[in-house]
């Protein structure tokens, strides 16, 4: 009973098993309504139906990314931190520093110096997921220092080498090729996004926010409103706010504030953003915000002249190099 009670208090269930047969403390969870964290390998996709966020229980990187996008950044950090001070194993250090590395990060500090001792721990701990957490690191900070095709280019690079970090990298991939309005680069992604495994409902709100990309650099600007629009709605309804708050963010700085889509949803992005302390997320919201229209249209196509930037505003809002 006392378990159960603990059950249903909880704001988050993080259940990264590497096996379940019934799998009942995730079905318990889940019946308590509390959001569920767990595996994306043996019973545990089957079990959680679609209704958890999956991850790789072999690398902190994606379980981290899951527990972030729930909101709970400054307990996972806390925590991260705690761990680090009281253990020299090579790899828990591994372990945890990928995770702290991704919350700092996103909260707009520069990382160098985790990715350097990263790297040296990698060279002690079997991990076939090393490289691509750092790439996929270094493909966020491409991003928010503006080099909109390292960040894609990164975020492939991390696909390639570690599949089981496909959906999480791909997204970020997709965003950096389309804040770059990159139309080749949003294109090949968006197709590996499609093909990916996943089936549960964060693949779900994944491919409706890659099938907005490919319609908002095709300049089919209803379909990527709509798009955008369901991809928010379906983050929103796993309890992914900070996912859904950067859907949010992708359609503001394709569209600009004097979209009436844009506007119904800014103001709650950008309350995520704060309340979770991702300033950097903040600024770009603000800046796309302060523009006069989206991003410009592709090159040659029939309404260039529908959407212009303020790319002074936007580029200062990306500011220097986060790692």
């Amino acid at each position: 009973a006392d378990l159960a009670a603990l059950v249903r208090g909880a704001k988050i269930f993080v259940y990264p098993s590497l096996f379940e047969g019934v799998g009942l403390p995730l079905m318990e969870a889940m019946a308590a309504g509390v959001p569920v964290i767990t595996s994306n390998i043996s019973s545990m996709p089957e079990i959680a139906g679609g209704a958890a966020r999956l991850g790789d229980p072999t690398n902190e990187g994606e379980i981290a990314a899951a527990l972030t996008a729930g909101g709970d950044w400054a307990r996972a950090l806390a925590d991260g931190e705690e761990v680090l001070a009281s253990t020299d194993d090579p790899g828990d250090v591994l372990r945890v520093l990928r995770m702290v590395a991704f919350v700092r990060l996103l909260r707009g500090r520069s990382i160098e110096a985790e990715l350097a001792q990263l790297e040296a721990l990698a060279a002690e701990v079997s991990d076939p997921g090393e490289e691509a957490s750092a790439h996929f690191l270094q493909s966020i900070a491409a991003l928010l220092r503006g080099d909109h095709a390292a960040a894609a280019d990164l975020g492939l690079r991390a696909a390639d080498e570690f599949a089981p970090m496909s959906a999480l990298v791909l997204e970020w991939g997709c965003r950096g090729a389309l804040w770059g309005r990159d139309r080749e680069r949003v294109l090949r992604i968006a197709a590996r996004v499609e093909a990916m495994a996943e089936t549960g409902r964060a693949a779900q709100a994944e491919r409706s926010a890659a099938r907005a990309a490919v319609a908002a650099v095709e300049e089919r600007d209803g379909e990527a409103i709509d798009g955008y629009r369901e991809a928010i709605r379906r983050w929103r309804e796993i309890g992914e706010d900070f996912s859904a708050s950067l859907a949010a963010l992708d359609l503001a700085v394709t569209f600009g504030p004097a979209e009436p889509a844009v506007r119904e949803v800014a103001a709650e992005a950008r309350a995520v953003f704060a309340r979770v302390g991702a300033a950097p997320f903040v600024a770009r919201l603000d800046a796309a915000l302060a523009t006069t229209g989206g991003l410009p249209a592709m090159a040659g196509t029939p309404d260039a002249h529908r959407r212009v930037e303020n790319a002074d505003r936007l580029a200062a809002a990306e500011g220097p190099p986060a790692g």
